[in-house]
């Protein structure tokens, strides 16, 4: 059977995601151009759907598609009309290889009630399955906001799309840090730990820093 055309194919019909954290999903398999519509980069396959959101708050925000599997386009814009938008930024997908996509990033000052078009495209003739992260006003980006977990099977979620390193701030896992997220936990009893990101969707290593998903930390002491 024919796959439909996505619903939010056009500017008119974006679908609306709220709050401060958002993580969504589509497609654009069949999506198409409209008349009018922005270059959302010279090279892309113009196969575009729409987002949009509407700020809750003032501040810095960034929105991500890493997580989709194919190399995508972004381009944010603010404006009334798909002719009369103006462009907030725009990006491709960095990496050069399908088994480490990053997803493409744009990071702009929010102002809270104003309302924010998000634009996804494929790079030359690519498509595919589509994840879109939105963040703002990460509690706990810095180290001295760590959030304190208590107890001995713990999960914990977040979303870490606008989060930020800090001056001084190491690597994690051998990696350069770019977006961590901070926790402590103090262990009740002594014994043995696991601290796993298996239900996160970005490229997340246990030293909280990852690829602009929802990420999850989980501390299960065992053998006491």
């Amino acid at each position: 059977a024919q796959i439909a055309t996505p619903i939010n194919d056009a500017y008119s019909k974006a679908t609306l995601v709220a709050e401060s954290q958002v993580q969504t999903s589509g497609f654009n398999s069949t999506a198409t151009l409209e008349e009018g519509e922005p270059v959302h980069d010279a090279n892309a396959s113009g196969k575009s759907v729409w987002w949009k959101w509407v700020a809750p708050e003032d501040g810095r925000a960034e929105v991500s598609t890493a997580g989709s599997d194919f190399f995508s386009v972004l381009g944010v814009y603010e404006g009334s009309s798909v002719e009369a938008l103006f462009s907030l930024g725009k990006a491709i997908e960095p990496s050069v290889s399908l088994a480490s996509l990053r997803g493409a990033s744009v990071a702009f000052d929010a102002n809270a009630g104003t309302t924010y078009y998000f634009a996804v495209d494929g790079y030359l003739t690519d498509y595919g399955n589509i994840s879109l992260s939105i963040g703002q006003a990460v509690e706990n980006d810095d180290f001295e906001d760590r959030i304190r977990l208590e107890g001995i099977d713990i999960v914990a979620t977040a979303n870490n799309a606008s989060a930020t390193t800090e001056e001084g701030e190491g690597t994690h896992a051998g990696g350069v840090a770019s977006r961590s997220l901070w926790w402590e936990w103090v262990a009740p009893k002594a014994g043995y730990v696991t601290f796993t990101t298996d239900a996160a969707a970005g490229n997340e290593d246990n030293g909280g820093d990852g690829g602009g998903q929802s990420t999850r930390r989980r501390g299960q002491p065992k053998n006491y």
